[in-house]
């Protein structure tokens, strides 16, 4: 009787462990404005800061506003290539950012005015996206509008899901080759 109360309890223990890793351990609550997802963070314990979240952003960016206003200092410049030609951006390093329960520690920040990306109800204090997907498994929840972090580590993708290939060649941005079928019969593929 003993034994099987111990194999029962392990059984338990063990469902309750798989359970748990299908469980987020944090949310965080978004707002869809302008064609970007909206969240709200703190970086070193500042007030709440609008941030765009964004999967093909590999750097976290702050609007230099709000970098001179948290009191940033400037580590360095770095060279960023973009549609214009090469750029150099102030950064700044060893920053926390608290997204809902999710603290990452020591964070680079790129500082640029982000006036062009946010709008006159909404500003965008920055962008963040590329080291929280590095590190975590990230669910966007459209219909709940929230965005859902689990543990890499014993994380079993659920029963709905299809793989889908994906490329992050030539700039680390997640690419999916996909086909649209439009109403009126066409097709687009590619990339």
């Amino acid at each position: 009787m003993h034994r099987m109360r111990i194999v029962a309890t392990s059984v338990l223990l063990f469902c309750s462990l798989l359970c748990q890793a299908q469980k987020p351990f944090a949310q965080l609550p978004f707002e869809i404005r302008n064609g970007h997802l909206y969240v709200q963070v703190s970086v070193d314990g500042s007030r709440l800061l609008n941030m765009a979240f964004d999967t093909g952003a590999r750097a976290n960016l702050l609007h230099e506003d709000v970098a001179e206003e948290l009191g940033f200092i400037i580590d360095g410049v770095q060279q960023v290539n973009d549609a214009s030609g090469t750029v150099l951006i102030k950064s700044s390093e060893g920053h926390d950012l608290k997204l809902a329960e999710l603290e990452m520690p020591d964070e680079t920040f790129l500082l640029m005015n982000l006036d062009h990306l946010g709008d006159e109800d909404l500003p965008m204090d920055g962008v963040i996206g590329g080291s929280i997907l590095d590190e975590y498994i990230t669910e966007i929840n459209f219909d709940a509008s929230e965005i859902r972090f689990y543990e890499r580590r014993g994380f079993r993708a659920p029963a709905q899901f299809t793989q889908q290939k994906m490329s992050l060649i030539p700039f680390r941005v997640p690419i999916l080759s996909c086909k649209l079928l439009f109403e009126d019969g066409s097709i687009l593929e590619g990339p």
